[in-house]
């Protein structure tokens, strides 16, 4: 008797068909569990590329982050002090109490409310103060207006 399977045609007496057939699909089946295995070592080199370039993007990645933060602390160390607006409010509102104050036995000039600022805030130009004491400022200038107005006698601070 002449059977087929898959491979090839084979002469088998009829008894034993059913044993031939049985293992010419076991032989298909470990064939192709072997091509699955021998595939793995391919599928294991390009997952291994794979990881490396992932790895290599992480990493760029992180040395830009890392560079990016380094960026913006020096731009945030540059743009702490008070804004071009800002500024120009701070001076304005000088101008102002000056104004307002300009008719009193002791009036406040800008040299004394600059230094008074100054004095306040720790630094050499009104124009260091740190942006995060800008309500402060404007604060404190508002009090001195107050202060000026309803009569007080601004306090003199130490001079060393």
């Amino acid at each position: 008797m002449v059977i087929s399977c898959r491979h090839e045609r084979h002469v088998v007496a009829s008894r034993h068909v059913w044993c031939h057939t049985f293992y010419c699909r076991h032989l298909t089946l470990l064939r192709e569990h072997l091509a699955g295995l021998l595939s793995v070592p391919r599928q294991l080199s390009t997952l291994s590329v794979q990881m490396e370039q992932a790895l290599a993007l992480l990493e760029q990645t992180t040395h830009r982050q890392s560079a990016t933060e380094q960026q913006v602390a020096r731009i945030d160390a540059r743009t702490q002090r008070l804004s071009p607006a800002q500024t120009r409010t701070v001076q304005e509102l000088v101008d102002r109490v000056v104004r307002e104050t300009r008719h009193l036995v002791v009036p406040l000039t800008h040299i004394v409310l600059y230094g008074r600022l100054k004095q306040r805030c720790r630094v050499g130009s009104f124009k260091e103060v740190p942006d995060a004491r800008y309500e402060e400022v404007l604060a404190f200038l508002s009090e001195e207006l107050r202060r000026a107005t309803s009569g007080q006698v601004p306090e003199q601070g130490s001079l060393f």
